[in-house]
């Protein structure tokens, strides 16, 4: 990496950023405010998208951790080396800066600064660039901070899981121009989520608590009770659309990493009938998932989806595991050997028009 800065570019408001690149373009950003640095990131090429297929391959073969690779092919990351511009690391240096915008523009100046340069570094090549985290690579983790700044842009930037698709050169802090008061509601709260460690302390202190106690931890924790199964708990977050489902035992570990594994290798016929996971501890001790009413009693589930969804091993078609648009947001359990090319692939012949009502009992979490 260079030793030399570039010039300060702004940010929004008060802030800037410079960048520093090496002879690969690979980029460190930092983020100041006058000339106090208080964030950084950094991010570098990945070269083939080989790398993530040969994750994938792990994944499947030992059910455990996250990959990408079905993603950016969903995306249309073609050939063997699409633009991918990996996040290795990111970080808000300055607490008192936290809940500002920072991350999002950060994030976004970095995708930015990828997009400039894209065709010009070393095996660069027209056309949009693919924005991922390190942890689709099997390196590192996401954190909550992170998770939320990759869940705001995936709602306003083409998106499968994690990955983001950029086909124009983003406006640099955009959101936080547009919402300078926006404030979290509960910012102690949040400034400390982790989620490997709020998974830890729910299992330990939570197996057998009632529904009074659990709405206290949320409270204590910064997020909302939403309900509970046998096996997990779902809890809202304070600021985005998503939920947590957290673990009592063993059995819901197993639940949330089915739930990931079907997410991850669904094919995009599939994929339009589930709600989709944000993010996923590979252990299983927690689970993030996009949230959505759930089904009202005069609404229904149209057949051919539930055609799709049996065809392809899922279970549970009672009416609280859909949402109200008759996507499923509990799919925990199915049958691994149902799991056909169809499933995996582009397609799945089964198509009907009509509709009918979901059968069968809830899935108990």
């Amino acid at each position: 990496m260079s030793n030399v800065f570039g010039p300060k570019k702004p940010l929004f408001g008060p802030y800037t950023y410079r960048v520093k690149r090496n002879v690969n373009d690979d980029t460190l950003l930092a983020v100041y405010h006058g000339s106090k640095r208080i964030a950084h990131m950094d991010a570098y090429w990945a070269y083939s998208v080989r790398t993530f297929e040969d994750r994938e391959e792990d994944v499947r073969r030992y059910g455990k951790g996250l990959s990408c690779y079905t993603d950016l092919r969903t995306l249309g990351a073609e050939g063997k080396y699409p633009n991918i511009l990996s996040v290795s690391h990111a970080f808000i240096d300055d607490p008192a800066y936290m809940g500002k915008g920072i991350g999002r523009a950060m994030y976004e100046a970095m995708m930015a600064e990828g997009y400039a340069v894209r065709e010009t570094r070393v095996s660069g090549s027209p056309g949009p660039l693919f924005f991922v985290p390190d942890v689709c690579k099997g390196v590192g983790s996401t954190s909550a901070d992170a998770l939320r700044v990759w869940a705001s842009l995936g709602r306003d930037y083409p998106s499968a899981g994690v990955v983001i698709r950029v086909d124009a050169p983003p406006v640099v802090g955009s959101r936080a121009k547009a919402n300078p008061r926006r404030r979290r509601r509960n910012p102690d709260a949040l400034v400390g989520l982790r989620l490997d460690a709020l998974a830890e302390d729910f299992t330990e202190k939570m197996a057998n608590g009632t529904t009074a106690q659990m709405r206290r931890w949320a409270k204590k924790h910064g997020l909302t009770y939403v309900g509970e199964g046998e096996s997990r708990a779902v809890f809202g977050h304070a600021t985005e659309p998503v939920v947590i489902k957290f673990v009592f035992s063993s059995y819901g570990q197993e639940a949330n990493q089915n739930e990931a594994r079907a997410w991850r290798e669904a094919s995009p016929n599939i994929r339009k009938h589930l709600v989709p996971i944000v993010a996923a501890d590979p252990a299983g001790r927690w689970l993030v998932m996009e949230r959505v009413k759930p089904m009202r009693a005069t609404q229904y589930t149209e057949k051919d989806a539930l055609a799709d969804l049996q065809g392809c091993g899922f279970l549970d078609f009672g009416r609280p595991n859909f949402s109200s648009d008759g996507r499923m947001l509990d799919y925990g359990q199915h049958l691994w050997f149902r799991w056909s090319e169809e499933c995996r692939g582009t397609s799945n012949p089964r198509r009907t028009r009509s509709a009918t009502r979901p059968t069968g009992a809830r899935s108990r979490g």
